[in-house]
């Protein structure tokens, strides 16, 4: 979750008056594209994102963000952000999840002070380390 804060972020950083349109493509480490729209106010901290992932390292579908992204000083920001995500995987494993973030991000160090929680739901082939299987890491 912490990259995807990053991420909306410095996706809506670019130097904006008012509520702007905001567009782009993401392109992935391992192969694969994804491509964002959306709209953000830097008056309000509005803010509505959806991405669309294609084959973006093993994975396909959507993330429809949209909340608040206010920036408290220059290293910080105040977020309320609720985040769906229908993907799937390569090998056919579905994850749907709704994720909530509130509080303050460090840009530095990538640290929220604050609350997230997940509501997810797997399934087909899904690949889990142990760690992830005993602690919900999925």
């Amino acid at each position: 979750m912490k990259v995807f804060i990053t991420l909306c972020i410095f996706l809506l950083m670019a130097g904006v008056a008012a509520a702007q349109n905001v567009s782009g493509t993401i392109p992935c480490v391992d192969g694969g594209s994804g491509t964002y729209t959306g709209t953000y106010n830097i008056l309000t901290g509005e803010v509505a994102l959806n991405v669309t992932l294609s084959d973006c390292e093993g994975v396909s579908g959507t993330v429809a963000t949209s909340g608040t992204l206010q920036f408290a000083s220059g290293t910080t920001v105040n977020v309320n952000l609720a985040i769906d995500s229908q993907l799937t995987t390569e090998a056919g494993a579905a994850l749907n999840c709704h994720q909530t973030v509130a509080g303050t991000f460090n840009l530095e160090t990538s640290v929220l002070s604050g609350n997230a929680g997940s509501n997810c739901n797997a399934s087909g082939s899904i690949g889990l380390s142990v760690t992830d299987l005993l602690f919900g890491s999925y």
